[in-house]
Order: structure tokens, then sequence, then C-alpha cells
């Protein structure tokens, strides 16, 4: 079942993780799921080799994007 949001204009997402790891020689990596509502399958994102404010930008991006505030 779709879990529609008109005033959205879309399918809203109903879950998502981010998960970021830091490497001594590779920087910062970052992972990302998430699920529209009513989907089975998971979209999955991973961004390699990210500086501090590569990660932080990233992330505020992607968080915006997912929660539909972009």
């Amino acid at each position: 079942m779709d879990i529609e949001q008109p005033s959205l204009g879309r399918i809203g997402v109903d879950s998502f993780t981010i998960g970021l790891d830091w490497h001594w020689e590779g920087g910062w990596t970052l992972a990302t799921a998430s699920r529209l509502s009513g989907s089975q399958n998971w979209a999955q994102h991973r961004y390699e080799a990210l500086s501090d404010d590569e990660a932080l930008e990233l992330v505020q991006t992607v968080v915006a994007e997912l929660l539909g505030l972009v």
C-alpha cells in the first residue's frame, strides 16, 4: 500500500539509514539506504574517499532530499 502525500506531490520515504565510516588513509565513506512507502526495495548509495567538509555537506544534502525539503 502506498501512502501518498498529495501536498508534496509524490510518494514519501518511509524509512532510511545513513552510515559513516572513517579510514585512516581513505577518509570518510558514506552509505545510505532508503525505501519509498509501500515498496519492498531499498535504494542504496555509497560515496567513498570524502574529506570532512565533503562528508558533512553530503549528509546534509542526502537527509534534506530524503525528507523532501529540496
